[in-house]
């Protein structure tokens, strides 16, 4: 069995707890595109297989479930006594770079401009375990917002005042909102608005 790390979390990615650096916490879009991606590329070439245990942030465990035997959380891995097995760390910066800097024709990841290994892979890339959603009403229209409120690179965010006031617009025209990310739970005020907890959904 090896370790492979996909994923961070040395710092919570909110608004107290962050860091510039994609290398010690791992943005949900670097995951997905990149070292997931990347992840599942080795497993069809057979360098790893599906004993080995991937290690990733504790909400994202349903992006690999489905496929890999062992699942754990980058939290447990560091608690863990690694003895003598491998590690393959794809956060490494030599690694993380080769994945993603230089002539996309030399890149480890074929991205010219789309993924050209998507027919061989997309049964994988795919295959997450996600919620069945059985505990919300998706009948009807709805929209859902991703709140940014992350402290790194803070002229991403808009401000708690836009959020509010767009949420209770939509609210007050009877048009249901979900609402996803950390920390925006008390903007969901409203009957028609509902706050996401949890990944899988």
């Amino acid at each position: 069995m090896k370790y492979i790390i996909v994923a961070k979390d040395r710092y919570r990615g909110d608004s107290t707890s962050d860091s510039h650096d994609p290398l010690s916490i791992t943005e949900i879009a670097t995951e997905l595109v990149i070292t997931r991606l990347y992840l599942i590329m080795l497993l069809q070439e057979g360098k790893i297989d599906k004993s080995d245990c991937v290690v990733t942030i504790e909400e994202r465990k349903c992006l690999y479930t489905k496929i890999f035997d062992n699942v754990i959380s980058y939290q447990e891995y560091q608690s863990l006594n690694h003895g003598d097995i491998e590690t393959i760390d794809l956060l490494d910066n030599d690694i993380f770079l080769k994945m993603v800097s230089g002539p996309k024709d030399r890149r480890l990841i074929p991205y010219t401009p789309f993924y050209q290994n998507w027919e061989r892979d997309k049964d994988l890339i795919t295959n997450v375990d996600w919620s069945n959603l059985k505990e919300y009403d998706l009948d009807s229209p709805f929209i859902s917002l991703v709140i940014r409120k992350r402290a790194s690179w803070t002229e991403k965010n808009m401000t708690d005042e836009f959020w509010d006031d767009l949420i209770k617009k939509l609210n007050e025209n009877n048009i249901k909102t979900f609402v996803f990310s950390k920390e925006t739970e008390k903007l969901c005020a409203g009957e028609n608005v509902t706050y996401i907890k949890k990944y899988i959904d």
